[in-house]
């Protein structure tokens, strides 16, 4: 492997759950990215507790040896809100530009179950035609954009979202253009699809248009439990 082609970094969420914030409250940022550092990574994500200006977040990095490698945005193309949407990434590729950042990592959060208690496999969003049009025509518009600053765009396929499957993916992936790319997330594929095989599959298949990768640990009884009980899941993003 060539290691310039490939860097390990972490996610702060191993420190506080962005998505349940009562996980890891007591952990502060300096001691998240100090134990990042002292594990040996030198790049990581984007956490809540994260300061957002490039002026203090960037020196307390460096001072570790460590800088930004992406960052989640929420895309709402679907919901026809392009402009908004499109105003907000401008501001969020700035930031990251200025962090050193290469990919921008986003997912379209448009009918999003996400954070409800809504069973994320029978009650998940679906689009319909018109609607995964303006997804394609929106993150080709922001694949144009990040390229002004040198970065990519990938999609975050997640659970509870209208781009969850091996077949939405699928799809998503033939809609946009060769310049917009997929972040592959290990756990959201696994939960998924149910297999590791189905998962490897999706890596196989966009392999040359994956420029960012998730890897996560996924407890098989959680997932069997969920689907049992009809149960809402939580992922880590």
């Amino acid at each position: 492997m060539n290691k310039e082609r490939v860097k390990l970094a972490i996610a702060p969420i191993g420190w506080t759950n962005d998505d349940m914030p009562e996980l890891g409250k007591e952990n502060t940022f300096q001691q998240c990215i100090s134990e990042m550092a002292l594990a040996g990574f030198t790049g990581c994500e984007v956490g809540s507790k994260y300061p957002r200006d490039p002026k203090i977040l960037k020196p307390m990095l460096e001072l570790r040896g460590m800088q930004i490698c992406n960052a989640w945005f929420s895309t709402f193309f679907a919901d026809d809100l392009q402009a908004k949407t499109i105003d907000e990434f401008t501001n969020h590729m700035n930031f990251l530009h200025a962090m050193g950042a290469k990919v921008i990592g986003c997912s379209e959060q448009s009918k999003s179950i996400q954070g409800t208690t809504k069973a994320v496999f029978e009650e998940k969003p679906y689009f319909t035609d018109v609607e995964w049009q303006r997804v394609a025509d929106g993150y080709n518009a922001l694949a144009k954009i990040a390229a002004t600053k040198g970065m990519q765009v990938c999609l975050h396929h997640h659970m509870g979202t209208g781009i969850q499957t091996t077949e939405e993916i699928d799809r998503y992936m033939s809609m946009v253009n060769d310049d917009v790319y997929l972040l592959f997330d290990t756990g959201h594929a696994y939960v998924s699809e149910g297999s590791q095989e189905a998962m490897l599959a999706i890596l196989e298949k966009y392999l040359p248009r994956i420029n960012h990768i998730h890897l996560k640990d996924v407890r098989d009884e959680i997932v069997a439990d969920v689907k049992n009980q009809k149960n809402a899941v939580s992922l880590m993003a």
